[in-house]
This record gives structure tokens, C-alpha cells and sequence, in this order.
């Protein structure tokens, strides 16, 4: 256990440390298409061999989810990068056939709400593991995090998340590599096993544990015990602040797969 638990922590800090190099790269007029590309090649080189989802890059008020309708509207586009703008990226790679979700927001320049948003994330990083070890369900966590946002002038971004979800279970490859990806750019094993799961809580009346983290009746349930991504998003304005990063429940309590300084 141990073993494979140190495989996925050094998967994840490849990852964080691909995030850093292209957030430090990124120029002035170089768009969200084109900065997701080279964050997709860079984690190639990497060594991913497929994508939970495709790499996400937003600039500017698209970090905090502004002028998005649906799935078209999320994807890297046209808008290019200025200065002072925040910049938000979220990759789901396949390393070494383990999915790894991480999430990090930088800026081009100062940006001092997005400074502040960080500190609220450090505050949630400390507190989730806690919560998740008093008992809280996945309900209560969810909308204990909407409170010490909005304490701190942030709103909670998760109810525009697929399900409101401030984090979901994280699948191992599953069917990988006879599928490479889905029409949407999900690596199929991972995918079939988390909206699968989904479908099931459903028609099996909850006898299927409900994946999901968010304020619905559906996760009124302590976490159960193995990984789970979790991935507060919060917003001011036009500067959204995000940090995703992976939460191992066991019998004693949970603590974050990363043990040293965070991605924030």
C-alpha cells in the first residue's frame, strides 16, 4: 500500500512541477489554446501516456468562471493572456497508468486578490483533513468551505462544477489502455468508473456509494476510506483561485497525499 501510495505521490509531483515550469514560461498575447497545448506537451515529455480530461488553462475573469454556459464555453480558447491577469490551470494526466489530478493558479505579474484567495485555500488545506477525522459528511464539508469563503469576501465556484462537486473519488486506469479517451477527453477506465458510479448510486437507491462531494442529500455520507480529489474553487470579481490536490481517507483520519508545501 505504502508503495503505491509513494508511486502516486511522485506521479502527482512531476505533475506540480510541470505546472510551475509552463506557469513561468507564459507571456504577454499567448492564448489559453495555445498555453493548454504546450502544458499537454510538456506532461507528454513527462511521461503521461493519456488524459483523465485535457488540460484546462483560463486567463483572466475566466478563472472565476464568468460567461460560461456549458462544456464549449470551459474549453482553453481565443482569449489571450495580459498582464496582471490570473491564470488558471488543471490537468488530469495518466502517469505510470495512475490518474493524477492537480490543479494550480498563478498570475502574470502581482495580482493581490489572487494572493488573498491563496490564503484562503492554505486555511482550507489545513482544515478539510480535520473536518473529514471529526466525522463531517461530504455535505458538511461542502458547505463549510462556502462559509469560510464567503467569510474572507470569496464565493464558492463548485455549483458550477459537473454535479457541484467539491471532489469526487479517484478511480485507478480501470479499462486503460484499450480505450484512450472519450469524445471529451476523458481516459476511458477512469471515467467509466466515476460517472458509472454515479449511475448506479442512483438506480441502485444508494447502495452504490455516491461519488461525489457537494451539498446534496447524496453526500450526506462521511468520505469513504482510499483517495479523493478534492478541489476547492473560489471567486472575487474577476479572479477566480483554485488549488485541487489528492486526500487519502484511512481508519485513523485523512491527510493530503502531499505532505510538504502545497501548490498554492
Amino acid at each position: 500500500m505504502e508503495a503505491a501510495l509513494k508511486e502516486r505521490l511522485e506521479a502527482q509531483r512531476v505533475v506540480q512541477a510541470a505546472l510551475r515550469e509552463v506557469m513561468s514560461e507564459l507571456v504577454e498575447g499567448v492564448t489559453e489554446a495555445e498555453a493548454a497545448a504546450i502544458l499537454r506537451a510538456r506532461l507528454v515529455e513527462a511521461g503521461a501516456a493519456g488524459f483523465f480530461h485535457e488540460p484546462v488553462v483560463w486567463f483572466g475573469e475566466r478563472t472565476a468562471l464568468k460567461g460560461m454556459k456549458g462544456h464549449a464555453d470551459a474549453m482553453p480558447g481565443a482569449k489571450a493572456l495580459s498582464a496582471g491577469d490570473p491564470v488558471l490551470m488543471d490537468v488530469a494526466p495518466l502517469m505510470r497508468g495512475l490518474p493524477v489530478d492537480v490543479t494550480y493558479t498563478g498570475c502574470l505579474g502581482e495580482c493581490p486578490a489572487l494572493e488573498e484567495g491563496r490564503a484562503v485555500l492554505r486555511e482550507l488545506r489545513e482544515s478539510i483533513p480535520a473536518w473529514v477525522s471529526e466525522g463531517r459528511t461530504r455535505r458538511e464539508i461542502t458547505l463549510l468551505v462556502e462559509e469560510v469563503a464567503l467569510a474572507a469576501n470569496f464565493k464558492s465556484r463548485q455549483k458550477a462544477y459537473l454535479f457541484g462537486a467539491l471532489g469526487h473519488r479517484l478511480f485507478g486506469a480501470g479499462m486503460w489502455p484499450f480505450g484512450r479517451r472519450s469524445g471529451f477527453g476523458l481516459g476511458l477506465g477512469s471515467s467509466i468508473q466515476l460517472f458509472g458510479s454515479a449511475l448506479l448510486h442512483r438506480v441502485t437507491l444508494g447502495l452504490v456509494a455516491w461519488p461525489f462531494w457537494n451539498d446534496s442529500p447524496r453526500s450526506e455520507t462521511r468520505p469513504g476510506l482510499g483517495l479523493w480529489s478534492v478541489e476547492p474553487h473560489i471567486a472575487r470579481g474577476d479572479v477566480g483561485v483554485k488549488w485541487e490536490e489528492l486526500l487519502l481517507v484511512e481508519e485513523g483520519g485523512a491527510r493530503w497525499l502531499e505532505p510538504e508545501e502545497p501548490l498554492l
